[in-house]
C-alpha cells in the first residue's frame, strides 16, 4: 500500500484505492484479496514511454519519462497507441511542436503495432512512422548469423561462426553471456574482428565473403542510424543497402524471418525520417533512450518493486538535471556499466555535443498534409539508385530471382507498391520448390519458425489496458522548460563543461567512454561504399569490405595490410578428397588406431527429406554448436568424439554444407542455384549429433 493506494498489479488494476478512514485489518483483507488474485494478476514488468527531443538548449536533458504502466510479462496492449494519441493531442495544443515517430524494442508483441502505423503512413492516413529499434535487430540478428539454430545462408554461401572462433575473435563476442549490451555486437562488427578473419587465410572464399560482408552491414546499419554527423542520404542508402542484403538470406529452415521484417519496418521507418529537415539527431529517433532509462534505474536498485520505481523515477530525473546542468561524472569505474548501460557514457557525451554539425534532411513537412507524399520523392530516389547498385552486387554471390533475392530488389513507383511488398512479406512465405519434388501446390506456405529465439512471447493478450488517456500536461511542461531555457540568456555551452578538477574524468571512465559512431571518416567511407558496391569479383569482397569498416569503426585506413585476395584457392564449386585413413570408419572398430572425431571439414552421413522422399546424403562440417545457457554456440571444443552411438555426445550439433560422391575418393560442393534439385534446407542444415548416422575422415581441398 502506498499513499492511500494499493499497487502492484497489472493494468487495468495497477492502482487500486484504499476507501478513506479504513481500518487496518479492512486493509490487511483487501491487501489479501489482491495476494489471492481477485483483483486481477500482479504485474511482471513494467512498460514505458520515454518522450526524446531533437533538440534541447545545452544543460537539459532532450529525453524524460512520460508515462509507465505495470503489465505481465510481453503483454500485448493499446499502452503504445494511448501514449501516441496523447502526444498528438499535445502537440496541438502546445503548437510549434512535431511527432515523428514511435520507437519499439521489437519483440513479437509490438511488431504488429509497429505494422499497422507504418502501413496507415504508406496510405497517408498518418504522419508517424513507428519503427523497431535498429539495436536490438542488431543484437537478435548477431545470434540469427552465429548461432546453432538454423544456417544462415544466401545465394550460394552461408555465414560460417567457426571462421570467429578459428580466427581468434574473443569468446565473449560470439558465446554471448550479456544480451543486453548494444557494444558486444558493435565490437563482434568491428574493424579488428573483421581483419582477423580476413588474415586468418581460409579457402572458402566464398563463405568468408558472407561472414565477413555480414559483419560489415551489421555495422553499417547501426552506424546509419547512430553517428551523429552523417549526410542523410548516405544514412538512407547504407539503411536500404543492407536491408537488400539480409532480405536475401534464405527462409527456408531459418530463424530469420521474425526480425527480417522488424528490419523491414525499421528500414521503412529511417527512409521517410532522414530526409526530413526537422530531424537533426537519427539516433533520438530509437528506443535507445528507454534501454538507458531502465539501466539508470537498474543502477540504483537492481530490483524492484511497482511501488518502488515510483521512487526511482524521481531520483533517475534529478540526477540526469545534474549530470546535464552540471556535468555531472556519471561513475568512476568503467566496470559500472553493463548490459543497456555499456553505451550509456558514449550516449550522454553525443547527446550533450548537441546540434552542432548535424546533417538534418531537405523536406519541410507540413503537418497539414500527408507526410509520405512530401517525402516520397527522395525516398524513391534513394531506393532507385540502391537497387540498381544492389542488384548485380548481389549476382556476385549467386542471389537471383529463384535463388533468395530480397523481394524489395523491385521498381517502386508510388508508396502503394511499398504497401503492398510490406504487406506480402508479413505473410507466410511460399515454399521453395527446391528439394520438395513431390509437392505440387505452388501456394502452399513455407514452414519456418516466425518467432525470433531471443523474443519469445511468454504471454500475449490482445485484450486492451483500459488506459484511456495521458495528462498531455506532462509534455507540455518539459516543452515550456525547453521554450524557457532557450530563451534564457544565463543559459550557455559553459554549462556543460568542467572546470572543476575534482570533478575531472578518471582514466578508468575514458576507457568506458569509447567511441562507437563518431570515428567514421564520412567522404571517404561513402567512396569505399561504392567501390564495394562495383566488386564484380567475389575474391576481393573481404578486402573492400575491411577498407570500408576500417573507415567508418577508426576512421582511417591503415597502411601495409597484405591483399588476401592470392590466398585463395578456390571460389565455387569446390572440390575434396578424403584423408587416408586406417580402414571404414562408419563403424568404430576397437582396434582402430586413431579416434574418430566430428571436426571441421568432417564428412558425415545424415538423413536428408526432399519432399516425401528421404535419402542418406553426405555433408561436409563446417562448425561446432554446444549449448550455453539454453542457446546454441560455437562449440569451445574443437571436435566432439564419435562412439557409432547417437546418444553418446549431448548438447551437440553441426552446420553441415551439402557434397556429392563423384569418381574415386572424390567430393563436389553441391550448388545452390536457381531451378536446382536441392534447396536451402538440403544443401545447408544444422543437425544434432544424435541424427548422424556415420562419420569418415576429414575432407582435403583436391
Amino acid at each position: 500500500a502506498s499513499q492511500g493506494a494499493i499497487v502492484g498489479g497489472a493494468s487495468p488494476n495497477h492502482m487500486i484505492d484504499i476507501p478513506e478512514n479504513s481500518s487496518k485489518e479492512e486493509v490487511k483483507v483487501l491487501l489479501k484479496a489482491c495476494d489471492d488474485g481477485e483483483h486481477g494478476v500482479l504485474a511482471t514488468e513494467v512498460k514505458v514511454t520515454v518522450l526524446s527531443f531533437q533538440e534541447a538548449p545545452p544543460g537539459m536533458c532532450p529525453y524524460v519519462v512520460l508515462a509507465g504502466i505495470p503489465q505481465t510479462t510481453n503483454e500485448s496492449n493499446d499502452f503504445a497507441k494511448v501514449c501516441m494519441d496523447a502526444c498528438k493531442e499535445a502537440a496541438k495544443q502546445v503548437g510549434n511542436l512535431t511527432i515523428a515517430n514511435s520507437s519499439t524494442d521489437g519483440v513479437a508483441c509490438e511488431v504488429e503495432g509497429n505494422k499497422q502505423l507504418t502501413c496507415a503512413y504508406l496510405r497517408g492516413e498518418e504522419n508517424q512512422v513507428s519503427l523497431p529499434d535498429p539495436n536490438h535487430n542488431v543484437k537478435n540478428l548477431r545470434y540469427q548469423l552465429g548461432g546453432g539454430s538454423s544456417p544462415a545462408s544466401i545465394g550460394e554461401h552461408v555465414f560460417d561462426p567457426q571462421m570467429l572462433k578459428i580466427s581468434g575473435i574473443a569468446t565473449e563476442l560470439w558465446r554471448i553471456d550479456d544480451y543486453a549490451s548494444d557494444a558486444l555486437p558493435l565490437r563482434l562488427a568491428s574493424a579488428s574482428s573483421v581483419e582477423k578473419i580476413v588474415e586468418s587465410d581460409f579457402d572458402d572464399i566464398g563463405n568468408l565473403a558472407v561472414t565477413v560482408l555480414s559483419l560489415v552491414f551489421m555495422r553499417l546499419r547501426s552506424y546509419a542510424a547512430n553517428a551523429r554527423v552523417l549526410p542523410w542520404k548516405q544514412r538512407a542508402i547504407y539503411t536500404w543497402a543492407t536491408l537488400l542484403w539480409f532480405t536475401s538470406f534464405h527462409c527456408p529452415g531459418s530463424t530469420m524471418l521474425a526480425n527480417k521484417r522488424n528490419m523491414l519496418l525499421e528500414s521503412i521507418g529511417l527512409l521517410f525520417l532522414f530526409p526530413r529537415s526537422d530531424v537533426l539527431h537519427p539516433r533520438r529517433l530509437t528506443s535507445e533512450c528507454n534501454e538507458h532509462t531502465y539501466g539508470f534505474w537498474r543502477m540504483m536498485l537492481r530490483e524492484f518493486n511497482v511501488e518502488q520505481i515510483i521512487r526511482i523515477v524521481d531520483r533517475s530525473n534529478i540526477r540526469l538535471e545534474a549530470i546535464f546542468a552540471s556535468n555531472l561524472v556519471t561513475a568512476r569505474s568503467h566496470t559500472s556499466f553493463k548490459g543497456y548501460q555499456q553505451t550509456f557514457p558514449e550516449f550522454l557525451k553525443t547527446l550533450k555535443q548537441g546540434s552542432a554539425g548535424a546533417t538534418p534532411g531537405p523536406v519541410h513537412v507540413d503537418n497539414d498534409k500527408p507526410a509520405v507524399d512530401q517525402l516520397w520523392d527522395e525516398v524513391k530516389g534513394v531506393i532507385e539508385v540502391v537497387n540498381s547498385w544492389m542488384l548485380p552486387f548481389l549476382k556476385v554471390f549467386g542471389v537471383e530471382e529463384g535463388n533468395g533475392l530480397s523481394p524489395f530488389a523491385v521498381a517502386i513507383e508510388k508508396p502503394s507498391d511499398l504497401l503492398a511488398l510490406v504487406e506480402q512479406f508479413f505473410k507466410p512465405p511460399k515454399r521453395d520448390k527446391r528439394g520438395n519434388s513431390t509437392l505440387d501446390d505452388d501456394d502452399v506456405a513455407e514452414d519456418v519458425d516466425l518467432l525470433e529465439e531471443e523474443d519469445l512471447v511468454e504471454e500475449v493478450s490482445q485484450a486492451s489496458n483500459g488506459v484511456n488517456s495521458l495528462p498531455v500536461g506532462v509534455l507540455e511542461h518539459h516543452v515550456n522548460g525547453i521554450r524557457q531555457s532557450a530563451s534564457d540568456e544565463s543559459i550557455d555551452d559553459d554549462l556543460i563543461l568542467d572546470d572543476d578538477e575534482d570533478d575531472a574524468t578518471t582514466a578508468t571512465e575514458e576507457a568506458s567512454n569509447e567511441t562507437f559512431f563518431e570515428a567514421g571518416a564520412q567522404s571517404s567511407a561513402f567512396d569505399h561504399f561504392k567501390r564495394l558496391m562495383r566488386c564484380s569479383d567475389i575474391a576481393i569482397v573481404p578486402d573492400c569490405a575491411l577498407d570500408l569498416i576500417k573507415l567508418v569503426d577508426l576512421g582511417k585506413l591503415e597502411k601495409g595490410a597484405m591483399s588476401s585476395a592470392a590466398h585463395f584457392k578456390s571460389r565455387n564449386g569446390r572440390w575434396f578428397s578424403q584423408k587416408k585413413t586406417s580402414g571404414d570408419t562408419a563403424a568404430v572398430d576397437e582396434a582402430s588406431e586413431a579416434l574418430i572425431t566430428i571436426q571441421r571439414d568432417s564428412l558425415i552421413q545424415v538423413k536428408c527429406k526432399r519432399g516425401r522422399a528421404e535419402s542418406v546424403e553426405n555433408y561436409r562440417v563446417l562448425a561446432l554448436f554446444s549449448k550455453y545457457y539454453n542457446k546454441w554456440f560455437v562449440s569451445l571444443e574443437d571436435s566432439f568424439p564419435w562412439t557409432g552411438n547417437p546418444s553418446a555426445v549431448t548438447n551437440a550439433r553441426v552446420l553441415v554444407r551439402m557434397v556429392k560422391k563423384q569418381a574415386g575418393s572424390n567430393y563436389k560442393e553441391v550448388t545452390l542455384e536457381a531451378g536446382g534439385d536441392w534447396g536451402p534446407k538440403q544443401v545447408f542444415c544444422v543437425v544434432n549429433y544424435k541424427d548422424i548416422i556415420g562419420v569418415d575422415n576429414q575432407l582435403v581441398e583436391v
